[in-house]
């Protein structure tokens, strides 16, 4: 599977709100598929790194049919952290990434299986 990110564009304006995504990187030593998730302030609070999240998990599940993915937080940052969890993620280890502290979280292909809606994203918005 190739490292893929995706534009998220707010629909009301147009505007490049930032981007979601899949991508390798070895942590403590191990290969890993990693979550990634950023938008500009402005787009806070209105939920779009959750929709997107959840829908880039599916498509590495199902498309992909990955075995699990993490998402490497910083632990001051406890807006990545809620939309992590909301998709399903639950808190793994501390962990240091690229010289900085952060917290690994873990989503497995069983678990999101579990809580999987037949549209293929996780339930409970």
């Amino acid at each position: 599977m190739p490292s893929t990110a995706w534009a998220l564009v707010d629909t009301a304006s147009g505007e490049l709100a930032g981007f979601c995504g899949l991508s390798h990187d070895t942590i403590d030593g191990v290969q890993e598929v990693h979550l990634g998730y950023r938008l500009a302030t402005r787009f806070w609070g209105r939920g779009l790194a959750t929709e997107a999240a959840r829908r880039v998990v599916a498509l590495g599940f199902t498309a992909h049919r990955l075995a699990s993915l993490v998402a490497i937080i910083e632990p001051a940052h406890g807006a990545s952290r809620r939309v992590a969890e909301k998709v399903g993620f639950q808190d793994a280890a501390s962990t240091a990434f690229q010289g900085w502290e952060v917290r690994l979280y873990r989503l497995t292909a069983a678990a999101w299986a579990e809580t999987a809606s037949p549209s293929g994203q996780a339930a409970g918005a």
